[in-house]
């Protein structure tokens, strides 16, 4: 009989290998959609081309009965005719926030059947449990519950071709909060099918939230707490901060203003993510074995077929197949079309 230390010992090791062989090639690309984006009037099929494959659509919430929420953009016949442009290429999330449910003390059996009432009729692959805002995390046995809710997702009918999943995501807080010693108890990634880690926090300096090295940080934390960095997504934002304000600017606007797309992110004392500091990452996606890159508030960027382009810079480093040939359908300089 194997002792325990062994056993964990060899799954570990199984599971690192499982993850590198995962790790080949290109990588995911994913966009967090607002509401604005949706009116944006993105054409998919044109994105799929770019090598986006996966649309995770923003500002659900569960209600303490279990009902669903979306923003008034979000619509059945909107997400059905996503889902008829990129095929069976990508897949589509609701990104749902759960702190009301759990305030109230919301029954899992009812958010069950609620949930496949809504992946039948937006056609969605699956939910995104958002387990920090910007000023709240899980706490607690809150944990525990949320990872019943992620369990009883997975076991849903499928609406697509896709069998049914459940990421979660979490703000990259100062490693001095409570947030890492309570993943590293309750382990969510153990139940859950992958991971995010939205580099956009009030707890961080924004001048070191842009660099490689905190990527590195959380990165390495969560390889090293989980074994599973293949299935961690790097989450970065199309807007700027400034340290000690809530005030934000667009990418698309800082650029306009002369801000420097090959510069280190700095401009009037707003700090973002650049495709200079993408491609730092996505090196470190690559040399490290991780799932992939994702981009929230698209419609902040410039348009996607814009070399200077946040999400050309993600697809063409982190898809670079589909990327190569999507130049040649479209043509880098080409405007993007609108859906119709």
């Amino acid at each position: 009989m194997l002792t325990l230390p062994l056993a964990f010992l060899i799954y570990n090791t199984l599971t690192i290998c499982r993850c590198l062989a995962e790790a080949k090639g290109d990588r995911e690309v994913a966009l967090y959609m607002f509401e604005q984006d949706i009116r944006y009037g993105y054409n998919f099929t044109m994105l799929e081309e770019m090598g986006v494959n996966r649309y995770i659509f923003l500002e659900g919430t569960v209600q303490p009965d279990g009902l669903f929420e979306v923003p008034p953009a979000l619509t059945p016949s909107y997400t059905q005719g996503v889902a008829a442009q990129i095929g069976n290429n990508s897949t589509l999330l609701l990104a749902v926030n759960i702190f009301t449910f759990l305030d109230n003390n919301g029954s899992i059996a009812e958010f069950q059947r609620r949930a496949q009432q809504v992946i039948n009729e937006f056609k969605f692959d699956g939910l995104l449990f958002v387990v920090s805002d910007w000023s709240r995390d899980l706490q607690g046995d809150e944990w525990t519950k949320v990872i019943e809710m992620v369990k009883a997702t997975r076991l849903l009918n499928r609406s697509r071709t896709h069998p049914v999943i459940a990421p979660f995501v979490f703000r990259a807080r100062n490693l001095t909060t409570s947030l890492w010693s309570d993943l590293e108890v309750h382990q969510p990634w153990l139940y859950a099918d992958n991971a995010y880690a939205h580099l956009f926090s009030p707890d961080v300096d924004p001048k070191v939230e842009i660099s490689r090295d905190w990527a590195v940080t959380v990165s390495s934390w969560y390889i090293k707490a989980s074994a599973r960095g293949c299935r961690l997504s790097l989450v970065v934002d199309a807007v700027a901060r400034m340290r000690g304000s809530q005030t934000i600017r667009t990418y698309s606007d800082i650029i306009a203003a002369g801000g420097d797309p090959r510069g280190n992110g700095s401009f009037g004392g707003f700090y973002v993510n650049t495709p200079r500091q993408i491609e730092y990452k996505a090196d470190l996606i690559y040399s490290s074995h991780l799932l992939g890159m994702a981009l929230i508030w698209p419609s902040a960027d410039l348009p996607p077929t814009d070399p200077r382009a946040m999400l050309q810079t993600m697809t063409s480093h982190l898809r670079p197949v589909a990327a190569a040939q999507s130049h040649k359908v479209i043509g880098v300089d080409q405007e993007p079309q609108l859906m119709t």
